[in-house]
């Protein structure tokens, strides 16, 4: 076994891998893992030179070796506890008394259980349910109906949704039924409407956190499309587009989430904030990304050897690797004065925190298969 570290000794990896084996084993990253253009990359330029490798590069190809042989490690089948059959839906004639709904003593961070009693007061709800047959989508027959039902109440789970009585869309319940879908509605009991309040902010801040992830796991898709086409005009420009349309849906759902929660009363409750927060970071990758480019340019063309002027002429075509043009820089730095250059260009194209390319997910889980951030609701 020995141990590689990189030049500056923040990175080091004990390995008892032949670089041809990691090579080989880079080369299996699935192309939607954010390491797969890096790693891509190292190993392409270790099968051009071999031995000649440079010293931090022959790091990197061990790190995401190991970070792959990680994630093919076979996960725990998870547990799945036995589920009684549900009975079927029968016809309701009169208004029922809800079912079992816990009180408000968790409340969501940001609302306390007595703000939710006081939203309460005054407030009945309905809840709106309704089933698409699947032909009826397969067909197009109806459009998901989720983005405007945001905007008129919140969701309670799945295609049950609850809003103030008397609110329900009867446009849209004609709509449906035309379509072939079954629609049922009828109000709660005043009694509990504290409780279902709450049920619904806690639903949605789960649902808020699920938008933020699948609009980050569709960012770092893109980032990686982007490294592994080489950072070219036309990849960059694909890129942009991909990043403003998950920028301008994260805005529309918090525009809808926010209407719909202010008429139940409980805008404050539901965490639009970090969802807001994620759509101007989404956008901010975009500025960082351009600048890193051009300061990786400006760099080599400073560092001014054949190599380095080479590559400055490839990246100011925009055809050149920002990584590759990093590892350029730190190998030139011999007094000190570029590791942080150097660093910063990595940050800029480089998924992951700052250890490196190392693997972040949890035990059990993998890259594999990453659910993206739609532009189409999901059911």
């Amino acid at each position: 076994m020995a141990r590689l570290t990189t030049t500056d000794g923040k990175h080091s990896i004990e390995t008892t891998l032949t670089d041809n084996a990691a090579a080989a084993i880079c080369d299996r990253i699935p192309h939607n893992n954010k390491d797969k253009g890096f790693a891509s990359s190292i190993a392409a330029a270790f099968r051009q030179w071999g031995s000649r490798l440079t010293h931090n590069r022959r790091v990197w190809l061990h790190v995401m070796a190991y970070a792959q042989l990680r994630r093919e490690q076979p996960a725990a089948a998870p547990v799945v506890p036995a589920v009684p059959a549900a009975a079927p839906v029968q016809p309701i004639s009169v208004a029922p008394k809800a079912p079992a709904v816990a009180a408000p003593v968790n409340a969501a961070p940001g609302f306390v259980a007595s703000q939710y009693e006081s939203a309460a007061k005054g407030l009945t709800l309905s809840m709106f349910f309704y089933y698409i047959p699947d032909v009826a989508i397969r067909e197009r027959k109806c459009t998901n109906p989720s983005g405007f039902l945001r905007t008129r109440g919140m969701r309670l789970d799945g295609s049950v949704w609850l809003m103030p009585t008397g609110s329900i869309p009867q446009t849209l319940v004609n709509t449906l039924q035309n379509a072939g879908a079954s629609v049922y509605s009828f109000p709660y009991d005043a009694s509990a409407t504290a409780g279902l309040l709450q049920a619904a902010v806690e639903f949605t801040n789960r649902e808020i956190a699920g938008f933020k992830a699948r609009a980050e796991a569709s960012r770092a898709a893109a980032a990686a499309e982007l490294v592994e086409a080489g950072n070219t005009t036309t990849a960059q420009r694909t890129y942009e587009k991909k990043i403003e349309a998950i920028a301008k849906r994260l805005e529309n759902v918090i525009n809808q989430v926010e209407k719909g929660a202010g008429l139940m009363r409980v805008a404050e409750a539901v965490n639009t904030p970090s969802l807001r927060s994620t759509a101007e970071t989404v956008r901010a990758a975009t500025i960082t990304k351009a600048a890193a480019y051009v300061n990786a340019t400006e760099a080599l063309k400073t560092i001014g050897t054949t190599d380095a002027n080479a590559m400055a002429a490839v990246m100011a075509a925009d055809e050149g690797n920002a990584l590759i043009a990093a590892d350029m820089i730190q190998d030139a730095d011999v007094d000190g004065t570029r590791t942080a250059e150097a660093e910063s260009i990595r940050a800029a194209f480089s998924e992951g925190d700052d250890a490196g390319h190392f693997d972040d997910c949890e035990e059990g889980e993998t890259h594999e298969g990453p659910e993206t951030f739609s532009l189409v609701d999901a059911e």
